[in-house]
């Protein structure tokens, strides 16, 4: 009920969207998303190599809150917010800058520090600044070829409409 939006249909999209993308492909280890449409953090995004929390800004628009390089193992760090609102069609586009990012600079010569949240808490700022480059480069120079289209939400979404169960009789 405290949901701001059904986080299901962004799942859906951004699972499409990536799972034969070749910037995918290229990660060094395991590469965690997660999305909460809570007004509460029920997800614990901050222990995410990305976490997405669906929310609403003073215009009443819809979008994303974005924290970058959390986990937990053997060295765990909690992730920072890189993003405070990012509008909701542009998610796949700002996750591929923090992927290219990520595969560009990230390490790869051992396998225990071959993590997004290594790179982040290595680099800090100057992380977040190389990702708003890359999506600003994604946006102006590529024309932003992943903006989620209002068609493409509906046509999502409509897979996550509860059933209409039949009335069941009490006699």
């Amino acid at each position: 009920t405290d949901e701001v939006a059904d986080p299901r249909p962004y799942c859906e999209i951004i699972r499409q969207w990536g799972t034969l993308h070749p910037e995918f492909a290229f990660l060094p280890r395991k590469f965690k998303i997660s999305v909460t449409g809570g007004a509460e953090d029920r997800a614990a995004l901050p222990w995410y190599d990305v976490g997405l929390q669906l929310v609403k800004n003073a215009e009443g628009e819809l979008g994303f809150v974005v924290r970058v390089g959390g986990g937990m193992g053997r060295t765990p760090v909690i992730s920072p917010v890189v993003r405070e609102f990012l509008p909701w069609n542009q998610i796949l586009n700002y996750l591929e800058a923090v992927i290219r990012v990520y595969n560009g600079y990230g390490r790869r010569d051992n396998v225990w520090k071959a993590r997004i949240k290594i790179l982040v808490k290595a680099e800090g700022q100057r992380y977040v600044d190389q990702v708003e480059a890359e999506y600003r480069a994604i946006v102006e120079q590529d024309g932003a070829p992943h903006t989620i289209t209002q068609a493409e939400l509906s046509r999502v979404s409509a897979c996550f409409v509860p059933p209409v169960l039949p009335a069941v009789s009490s006699t």
